[in-house]
């Protein structure tokens, strides 16, 4: 469906080991998240999520790491100040990005920018799929993405939000035929063609509320719910 914005694609074929996961580990607090932007693209044909990120973020101390959660993700194009860093490293058994950077941060403002390719799953955490049957029986698949815990880990790469609380500005580009709908307000649409992208306003809400996002190629009032349990 939208394979051309699959991104990190010399890396992706090594996604995505099954099997049990660890809980996160709390990253390092010299350097701290004061807002996201994040953009992501779901493909439900190849159960990928491609997504670009900016987070700004408050050097409290001077340090040459930066450390964050992840899950199941691999990233690519990092940038810190617009600046190639040294290294990134991904430990997928503690869910916790590192990336070293060139020279130690000075304390203040700063931003880190990197693109991603995630996953979507069938088991009801993050960004999954669920099936649904129209009156006619015809079936079909939906899309949720849920942001509660380390849900929101799963959907894009980030701080715990429950330790270094940050607002989000979330925006998410789905095919122009489905419906989509959300507990977070639309700042704007842009329609692309066969594309739209939804604009959500900031929100703060990402480390206190179960928030959720919903789409598919579906007519409300035509279909009947048969959600996996």
């Amino acid at each position: 469906m939208l394979t051309k914005l699959i991104m990190c694609s010399a890396i992706a074929a090594t996604l995505f080991s099954g099997g049990a996961v660890a809980d996160s580990v709390t990253p390092s607090s010299a350097i701290t998240p004061t807002n996201y932007i994040v953009a992501i693209t779901p493909d439900i044909d190849t159960m990928r999520i491609a997504g670009t990120e900016t987070i700004e973020l408050n050097a409290s101390k001077a340090s040459d790491q930066i450390q964050f959660n992840y899950t199941n993700q691999k990233i690519c194009r990092v940038r810190f100040d617009g600046e190639p860093v040294q290294t990134i490293t991904l430990d997928p058994a503690t869910h916790l990005a590192t990336i070293k950077l060139h020279a130690p941060a000075k304390l203040g403002k700063h931003h880190l920018s990197f693109a991603f390719v995630g996953t979507i799953t069938h088991d009801m955490h993050g960004m999954f799929v669920q099936p649904y049957a129209k009156r006619n029986s015809v079936k079909g698949e939906y899309l949720t993405a849920t942001f509660e815990g380390s849900d929101t880990q799963k959907v894009f790469p980030g701080f715990d939000q429950a330790t270094f609380p940050a607002p989000v500005q979330l925006s998410i580009t789905v095919p122009s035929d489905w419906a989509a709908w959300a507990s977070l307000p639309i700042d704007h649409k842009e329609v692309h063609g066969e594309f739209t992208t939804i604009a959500y306003k900031s929100s703060a809400d990402f480390a206190n509320n179960a928030l959720e996002f919903s789409g598919g190629s579906l007519m409300q009032n035509s279909i009947n719910m048969t959600a996996k349990n």
